[in-house]
Order: structure tokens, then sequence, then C-alpha cells
């Protein structure tokens, strides 16, 4: 299983290697770092927005009751399918900051992630740690300060939280990453593509954590500096594309989901990699034939998908849940079909609830719910 999770990830980094030299080899001699030649607003990339929070909606919202005979066989499903969706925001977060970056200003991309990402989290943040811990602050004890200062760094308010201070560090290097000339950037992300398949992943702030994730959010940045040779790349190896996804995802339902180690490699995390990737390439690829069409749905979706993602843990709470699942009968069919439609309902309720926000808090909305 190991040797052909390895021969399937070589295609990601075939495809970093391939896109990188088209990019390198069209950019001209006077180009300072990596960028992108064509900044226009791509509507099937605002789309992948949408798939990608739908995607973390379901890994984070998709259970059945407490007790189930059947919660086991739905976690495993919801792992198999959604585990590490994070990804995909993750590459077409790297993808959108090269793509846009042709009057790149720093000041202003800093200011814009500190008051429209980082401000929203904090808010939720404390309100969170508020309410689980209302006696620490009535007390008048200050130390609950450095219990707050502990949860906003590690993201620990609710478990999703931890992508925002990880992402706040990419945020903090980015810019960087413009200034390494056509070439070593190339080289960067050759060398950085195969780090995930260590599977290196630990959920917490951590210098493994960075090599796990990391390098899929320089492949955004790759598939950025020459799109159309990536688009290129993805619809010559669609099958092999195709095929890494079905062996990856072999490889994973063999191991059922759990975390299987050869040496200090994770075997599970890598081949959730080379999932990852395999089906953001097909899902951009597929995308495109949406380009001229307008789809008001998965466009205010996109839209609303930083609001989504900080308010789906309160919105589709375990209490919420439950309650909703107190209208269903004790019917394995009826609970699995109902598991799936309660996390659509619930989006479609946040999606609401983040609209009506919005309408109501005006020009302030972006800094409390991010959109």
């Amino acid at each position: 299983m190991t040797i052909g999770v390895s021969g399937v990830a070589g295609e990601v980094s075939i495809a970093s290697s391939q896109v990188s030299s088209n990019a390198r080899d069209n950019a001209g001699s006077g180009e300072r770092g990596a960028r992108a030649k064509d900044s226009r607003f791509l509507r099937h990339v605002h789309y992948f927005r949408a798939f990608a929070i739908v995607c973390i909606l379901f890994a984070h919202l998709w259970d059945l009751p407490a007790g189930s005979e059947h919660r086991s066989a739905l976690y495993s499903t919801r792992q198999l399918l959604f585990h590490s969706s994070t990804m995909y925001f993750l590459f077409i977060s790297g993808f959108l900051f090269t793509h846009l970056s042709a009057n790149f200003n720093a000041v202003r991309y800093y200011k814009t992630k500190l008051l429209y990402v980082l401000l929203p989290y904090t808010l939720f943040s404390t309100l969170v740690f508020v309410v689980k811990h209302p006696g620490a602050i009535s007390s008048g004890d200050p130390s609950w300060l450095g219990g707050l200062a502990q949860t906003l760094w590690h993201g620990t308010a609710v478990g999703s939280y931890w992508y925002v201070p990880f992402v706040a560090v990419l945020f903090l290097v980015s810019p960087l990453l413009l200034r390494i000339p056509p070439k070593p950037f190339r080289w960067l992300c050759t060398l950085a593509s195969p780090l995930p398949l260590l599977g290196t992943r630990t959920g917490d702030m951590t210098p493994p954590q960075f090599m796990y994730f990391f390098p899929v959010y320089l492949l955004g940045c790759l598939a950025a500096t020459d799109y159309p040779a990536f688009v290129r790349f993805v619809r010559t190896h669609r099958w092999s594309l195709v095929g890494a996804v079905v062996l990856s995802s072999t490889v994973i339902a063999a191991l059922h989901t759990r975390s299987y180690y050869i040496g200090w490699i994770n075997v599970t995390e890598s081949s959730f990699y080379v999932q990852k990737i395999s089906v953001c390439c097909l899902v951009l690829g597929a995308l495109r034939r949406w380009e001229k069409h307008d789809i008001p749905l998965l466009g205010t979706i996109a839209t609303y998908s930083f609001a989504l993602y900080f308010t789906h843990p309160l919105v589709g709470c375990l209490a919420v849940r439950s309650l909703m699942y107190r209208a269903v009968p004790d019917v394995p069919v009826l609970l699995w079909i109902a598991s799936f439609v309660f996390v659509l309902l619930l989006l479609a309720g946040d999606l609401a609830l983040c609209a009506l926000a919005r309408r109501a808090l005006g020009r302030w909305s972006r800094y409390v719910i991010g959109a």
C-alpha cells in the first residue's frame, strides 16, 4: 500500500514541476518574483471556495446521534470523503494570493487580513471563551487573560478554529514569496510538494503541522503563476488524477481511516494529501466549464465562506443537532438520510443568519463576521 501511495503521489510532484517549468519559461527576464500574469476575476475559482466550505461543513457537522449503532460507520465515511478538506481552502488561498499579486501592496494586504480575518476570529473566540469560563472572568482574577491568549494562539475555542492562527502565519510570510525569483520559487515548490507525504499533521501550531500544510499553499501559489499551464496539465493528466483519487481512497478505506504508521510516516495522512490535491485539480478543471455561468447559490456560499467558517461550529453545535434528531425515528436508513439533510439545513440556516448579520451590520460586517 505504501508503494502505491508513493507512486500516486508522484503525480503531485510532477504537476508542480511541469507547471512551474512552464511558468518560468514564460516569465519575462525582468520579472522580480513569482507573480500571476493575469489577475482578472475567475468565476470558477470563486465557486471552488463554495465547494471548499461545503466540504468543511460536512467534515465537522455530518454525524449521527450518540449511541447510534451506525455512528462509527458514518464517521469512517465522513473521514474518507471530507477529512483534511482544509487543504482546499489552503490551495485556493495560495492561488488567490498569487493571482491577485500584480499590484501587491503589503500594508493593504496586512490590514485586510488583520481586520477581515483575525479580528472576527478574535471576536468569536473570545465569545466562546467567555461562555465556557464565566466563573474565571467574573472572579476578577486577571489570569483568565493568559487562558484567552493560549486559546487564540492555538485556535482551541472550537475545534475548527485551529486553521486561523495557522493561516495567520502564512499571511505573515506570504509577501516574502513574491520576492523570490522565478527559478528558486520553482525549486521551492517542487521540493516542498512531497513533504506532506510524511503525514506529519499534528493539529496544533507545530513545525510538523507546517511541513504538512504549507506545501499545499505553495502549490496553489504555483498554479496561479501560469494558470493556463496548470489547466493543460489537469486536462492532460485527468485520468491519472482520477486514478490517484481512487487509489489513495482505497488505501484510506483499507486502513479504516485510522492513523497507520510505517516507522514515523503516517500513511493515512499521506494518503489524504494525495486524495485532496488530486480532487482539488479535478474539481477546478470541472468548474471551469461554468466560468461563464452565473450560479447565484454557489456565488453566495463562496462570498460568505469565511463567515460560514467562523459561525458554523456555533450554529451547528451538538445541542442544535441533538434537538434536530428528536424529530427523526430511530430507523437506520432514516437517520442516515436525515444526517445528510441536516448538514444542508444547517448550511442554509447559517447562510441566512450571515446574510441577516451582514445587512444589520452594514459596512461593519466584515470586521465582525468576515463577510
